[in-house]
């Protein structure tokens, strides 16, 4: 169990926004089926464990913001695949694919917020300079507006979150003043072609690229699965409440043990 913190905690204002967050296992990888925010929050649902003075419950992660569900997410990431991020592009120009990486851990830090392992709670409440007053939207918000068009949603998201005044559809200054406040981790990373020297920009999601991430790994999971029913007699919910680290190891044991059998005489 890790001890994380909020930027913005669900009570404005308060000092002591942390939540408890244990390890993912078999059991929250399978019963993720999607990669929207709606996936997003019930990883973290079922991630979220009780703890006494903690500002989420499990069932609460609906109360995060963007923002926060991003810095929760990322270090979910960080803790189940390390910090490194590596993407493959094509280039529009030539067709040459190319890699490129960068780390998880840079990319937060130039969004200005504090990484999850950090105390620095931050007002929700966001001030425009002409005395225009709204709250920052939380999960809660994004989920009422399933189904609407890009449009209807903004326009009904900033009438959820105006706290004092007045705010129209398509208000860029609202639009751009929740951005600044609390940014996600969703952004254009600027690229070179290292064949033709085309700049280009890749887009990144990082809700989308755990969540993608973690439904690839589908096939191995199930190897390591019945590699370990088939070793050790376990049950299968037995083995879907390990640590995925814990059963990747059993699995890499087993098979390290046959390697080394194998090549016996």
């Amino acid at each position: 169990m890790r001890r994380l913190f909020l930027a913005f905690p669900p009570d404005d204002g308060a000092t002591g926004g942390w939540i408890a967050l244990r390890n993912l296992r078999g059991g929250d990888e399978e019963a993720i089926g999607d990669t929207d925010t709606e996936a997003a929050i019930g990883l973290l649902d079922r991630l979220l464990v009780e703890a006494k003075g903690a500002a989420l419950r499990p069932g609460e992660a609906d109360s995060l913001t963007a923002s926060d569900r991003d810095r929760l997410l990322a270090a979910i990431y960080v803790a189940e695949f390390g910090n490194r991020i590596d993407c493959v592009l094509r280039c529009e120009t030539c067709g040459s694919p190319f890699d490129i990486d960068f780390q998880l851990g840079d990319l937060l830090a130039s969004t200005g917020l504090p990484p999850p392992d950090t105390a620095a709670v931050r007002s929700s409440t966001v001030i425009l300079d002409d005395g225009r007053r709204l709250r920052l939207p939380r999960g809660s918000d994004e989920l009422a507006l399933w189904g609407l068009s890009a449009e209807a949603a903004e326009a009904a998201l900033f009438a959820r979150c105006i706290v004092e005044g007045d705010v129209a559809p398509g208000d860029q200054a609202v639009h751009d003043a929740l951005e600044a406040a609390a940014p996600i981790l969703d952004t254009e990373l600027d690229a070179t072609c290292p064949e033709c020297g085309t700049p280009t920009q890749a887009h990144f999601d990082l809700q989308h690229y755990l969540l993608t991430a973690i439904l690839q790994e589908a096939p191995a999971r199930t190897a390591e699965v019945h590699l370990l029913a088939s070793t050790y007699g376990w049950s299968l919910r037995e083995i879907l409440e390990l640590d995925r680290k814990r059963r990747r190891a059993f699995a890499a044991a087993i098979e390290r043990d046959r390697g080394a059998h194998a090549g016996s005489f």
